[in-house]
């Protein structure tokens, strides 16, 4: 009778460790595949506000500067479907696709920056003229996914008229993204970040506001070139 008892404690307690195991697989992998999914996104997240700073740098260093920028998300399991360059609108767009579902359903939110004051995010959205510098930064980053559970998410990084106040008097700054090639590519892309220099728009090229006044705009033209 005893040998009989020591036989099913044991089984008792062997099946009991079974199910404790199964239920930690079930409940625990779920947790896991969120964990790595929010973190792939975190990877994705730091490269696109890395593209934002750098060209800034570039900005910030001086005619002739020119640094490469390598968009490569290959090791984290996510793919650059597209890159596309709007030198019109002064922003850049990358799409990503990730192995898990995105987490900005059908909303633009911010990644850097968070007014919206002169950018193009909505089609014929009025956002105003421009930002405040000193108050707002020179440009923002922006992050939207298609559908509720779609693991294609769509980056944007856009510059703006920043409104300053100077001793010649007050006037529109802006970062002028223009394309050194293509404005199009896909995969791994190495963006080549070229400072061109200082433009004025002055005269009959000075920036008309909605108010009918005009303002002479400083522009830093920064070229992309996608490769």
């Amino acid at each position: 009778m005893k040998g009989q008892t020591t036989a099913v404690s044991a089984i008792l307690v062997t099946g009991l460790t079974i199910g404790a195991v199964a239920s930690v697989y079930v409940w625990g992998s779920p947790i896991l595949e969120k964990r790595e999914s929010q973190a792939q996104v975190s990877n994705i997240e730091g490269n696109m506000v890395g593209l934002y700073d750098e060209i800034v740098s570039v900005k910030e260093s001086g005619e002739g500067t020119i640094t490469p920028y390598e968009l490569s998300l290959s090791s984290s399991g996510s793919e650059i479907q597209s890159v596309t360059l709007d030198p019109d609108n002064d922003y850049i767009n990358i799409s990503v696709s990730t192995n898990g579902a995105a987490p900005y359903a059908n909303r633009w939110s911010f990644l850097k920056g968070n007014t919206l004051q002169n950018i193009t995010i909505e089609p014929g959205a009025e956002t105003g003229a421009y930002a405040i510098k000193g108050k707002d930064l020179p440009g923002v980053v922006m992050v939207k996914s298609l559908g509720s559970s779609a693991s294609l998410i769509t980056y944007r990084v856009e510059f703006r008229n920043m409104y300053a106040e100077t001793p010649s008097g007050p006037q529109l700054e802006k970062i002028d993204l223009v394309a050194a090639g293509g404005t199009e590519a896909a995969g791994d892309v190495t963006i080549r970040i070229r400072n061109r220099g200082v433009e004025r728009d002055t005269g009959a090229n000075a920036v008309k506001l909605p108010s009918g006044r005009e303002i002479e705009r400083q522009r830093n033209v920064i070229s992309l070139d996608l490769q």
